[in-house]
């Protein structure tokens, strides 16, 4: 699903999409109300929104949207560069994000990602989010992580998906988001950044 106040902005970036074998364009909107109406009847896998909207609150619609459908994974366009910014709208629940100004190349690969249940985020955009942040991590009691655990905590924190993070440890994917869903639950941690800042706060990983 496309999100944007642009109706040409859509059509663009849904004749784009629509050249590709695996991805469907099955439903479109410019107000926040059609948004609801769409996933109270589509399953939708990836909703694409753009965060630069001027006639809707792009931070209350994905706090919304994981409330209606909270298997629909976003993937956020932004112009924004500040990080707090782009912070906050992780907090709530985006799957990963690309700058409005990426070639197609990037933006596909980052809609590919997260449909399969992993994080997107511009290289090097983990490091430069957390370094924002570097104050104000607060530890706690260390999880029972197991060693192959911790192994995929440091992965993830070199910015390797999950299908980068099974070739280099020889298992499958599957096996990995079983690990990571591990992870999430044991250190009590809801997105990749919430958990690299839990990470660095705990010594798992180092700066």
């Amino acid at each position: 699903m496309l999100v944007d106040d642009s109706q040409l902005f859509i059509d663009g970036l849904s004749a784009l999409l629509r050249s590709e074998e695996d991805i469907e364009v099955v439903a479109e909107a410019v107000r926040k109300q059609e948004v609801k109406i769409v996933l109270d009847e589509e399953q939708i896998d990836v909703l694409i929104l753009n965060l630069s909207m001027l006639d809707m609150s792009a931070y209350e619609l994905v706090t919304n949207i994981k409330i209606y459908s909270p298997s629909t994974k976003v993937l956020a366009l932004t112009m924004y560069t500040d990080q707090q910014i782009i912070h906050s709208f992780i907090q709530v629940g985006i799957a990963g994000y690309v700058m409005r100004s990426v070639g197609k190349e990037e933006l596909l690969n980052g809609i590919r990602t997260i449909a399969k249940g992993d994080f997107f985020y511009p290289q090097g955009a983990t490091r430069r989010i957390l370094n924002g942040y570097g104050g104000a991590f607060v530890a706690k009691q260390k999880p029972l992580l197991s060693a192959r655990e911790i192994e995929i905590v440091r992965l993830i924190a070199q910015e390797f998906n999950n299908a980068q993070i099974g070739d280099k440890l020889f298992i499958s994917e599957q096996t990995v988001q079983t690990h990571r869903k591990n992870i999430f639950r044991k250190t009590e941690t809801h997105t990749v950044i919430g958990l690299l800042k839990y990470a660095y706060a705990n010594g798992l990983v180092s700066a």
